[in-house]
């Protein structure tokens, strides 16, 4: 490698080969190359979706003020490489009695319990202090016949899927 005169330019010399590389152009090129991968999408970022039962906002899932009231919201628009906050409370695969749903997990997805629900950090939460329960109690409190046949499905799963922080109780499968 020899440089040139000019401070931006450097010449590659190799017995099969004589290049000539402008370093000012190289970074336009870089720049652009940047440019376009995040105008396609290629650079997408990821999003913090939060939930809280007691959330009284706009319910977009943004933020804590405006966080999802209900799980199953956050599952539906949760995107490879996504996180899902959960405050504590106790969530159920759904409001009606239907025991065949159930909280079915998203290849990629990070669920993650134990917030109290105003915090900024992952770091902050503490599982033990503030309990999230996935719950199949679904129909009248306390029979077990009439509970979600399984309170959470996953299916395809990846090593970037993830659930932590969450106490699963009360399903109720039986064999056919």
């Amino acid at each position: 490698m020899r440089f040139n005169k000019g401070a931006n330019d450097f010449i590659i010399y190799h017995k099969f080969t004589h290049c000539r590389f402008n370093l000012l152009n190289m970074k336009k090129r870089i720049y652009l190359l940047a440019l376009f991968l995040v105008a396609f999408g290629v650079a997408q970022a990821q999003q913090i979706w939060h939930v809280n039962q007691q959330a009284t906002g706009q319910s977009t899932g943004l933020n804590w003020q405006n966080a999802f009231t209900d799980l199953q919201q956050a599952l539906s628009v949760a995107q490879y490489g996504d996180t899902i906050w959960v405050a504590q409370g106790v969530y159920k695969p759904t409001s009606d009695t239907d025991p065949t749903k159930t909280f079915n997990l998203v290849n990629g997805v990070a669920l993650l319990g134990g917030f109290i629900g105003n915090e900024g950090s992952v770091l902050l939460r503490n599982p033990a202090l503030h309990e999230t329960i996935l719950s199949g109690d679904i129909g009248q409190a306390g029979v077990k016949t009439d509970n979600s046949w399984h309170v959470l499905t996953g299916a395809g799963l990846d090593r970037k899927s993830i659930l932590d922080g969450f106490t699963v109780k009360n399903g109720y499968a039986v064999e056919a």
